[in-house]
């Protein structure tokens, strides 16, 4: 199935047949180092019970992000003082996660911890909130956007992001939705977002709900690049 519609993701000079290869060794890392993702794939894969499904092909579906990502989000201060966030899906095969999308309430017990926007097979989370205490989402960040570093490949970028995965490094994708499901505020996520190594470049957009608690964070690897900031008394009351 996921094999069939390969061609909808522009690989680079990566030949499929490697692509294959490496999400082998990234359903090893997870079935090793990260079970609880690793189980909550292979639930799906059995609940689906069909042959053109399998737990590597899953894998690959969660890690969209390391092969293909766009997307732009906004966090805004409206007049009343309410903070709001948008974000856009602006990838090049829309039409079909327009299909596919949905959205989750996860629970603990009896308690709502979060809700996001999710995309049928993935478990990661790209877009989310945690009610009366933020939101986040994730966005595309690539070397060309960064000053004095020169610009990369798709073919290196593809190969860089799933090597920091079999690296052990967190998935942006998985880093927010720990956020959501560990944090019970702003300040929380922000540490989080800022000082957990991830597997790629990222920007990860975060909203809160008291007075300019809104922040773009860009992420390297290792460590954060930048940090954009509301400032709504100097004029800043929105940042993308």
């Amino acid at each position: 199935m996921v094999r069939d519609n390969l061609s909808n993701i522009d690989l680079g000079h990566l030949p499929s047949n490697a692509i294959w290869i490496l999400f082998y060794g990234i359903e090893f890392v997870w079935w090793y180092a990260r079970t609880d993702r690793y189980y909550e794939v292979a639930g799906m894969v059995a609940s689906m019970d069909t042959p053109e499904m399998t737990i590597t092909e899953m894998v690959f579906v969660n890690t969209i992000y390391e092969l293909d990502s766009f997307c732009t989000s906004i966090v805004a201060t409206q007049a009343d003082g309410q903070i709001i966030h948008g974000r856009m899906m602006d990838f090049g095969y829309a039409n079909h996660l327009r299909n596919i999308g949905y959205k989750a309430k996860f629970v603990r017990g009896d308690e709502e911890v979060h809700e996001s926007t999710m995309f049928a097979g993935t478990v990661g989370v790209f877009t989310g909130m945690k009610p009366n205490a933020f939101s986040v989402s994730i966005n595309q960040r690539t070397a060309s956007s960064m000053k004095n570093y020169p610009e990369e490949s798709r073919t290196e970028r593809i190969a860089y992001n799933i090597m920091g995965i079999l690296a052990g490094f967190e998935e942006a994708s998985w880093l927010t939705r720990y956020a959501l499901e560990n944090c019970t505020d702003f300040e929380c996520a922000r540490s989080i977002l800022k000082n957990t190594w991830t597997n790629s470049l990222v920007y990860f957009a975060l909203g809160g709900t008291k007075n300019d608690e809104g922040v773009v964070i860009s992420r390297n690897l290792l460590d954060v690049a930048h940090e954009e900031k509301l400032d709504v008394n100097n004029g800043k009351w929105f940042i993308a």
